[in-house]
């Protein structure tokens, strides 16, 4: 059984060599981003995602609708938001339902 501070050492080790790759550092940081941002969504959004406004439909992005609206005047950016919630529970999800499956076979 390894020691304590062989365990610790070889952790530290392999964060050095991880540091060292530019890209992997990047998509951490994205990913944790994403997942942040799903969390506080209620916070991050600039409108509710449903509220349908039919004269700003069709809208570019501006200062107020960062990433225009959609066909019925929907915020995009607020819908993207707020979809990414239930693209990480999803994923979340199949994930539990793969390491349950892997697990028991």
């Amino acid at each position: 059984m390894a020691e304590p501070g062989i365990a610790k050492q070889r952790r530290y080790v392999g964060m050095k060599i991880f540091m060292r790759h530019k890209f992997a550092v990047g998509g951490v940081v994205v990913i944790f981003a994403l997942i942040l941002m799903a969390i506080f969504a209620p916070l991050v959004a600039t409108h509710d995602p449903n509220y349908i406004d039919l004269l700003a439909s069709r809208q570019g992005p501006s200062s107020e609708h960062w990433l225009g609206t959609d066909d019925i005047g929907r915020d995009v950016f607020s819908r993207v938001v707020f979809g990414s919630r239930v693209s990480l529970s999803v994923g979340f999800v199949a994930v539990t339902i793969y390491v349950l499956i892997g697990t028991t076979l």
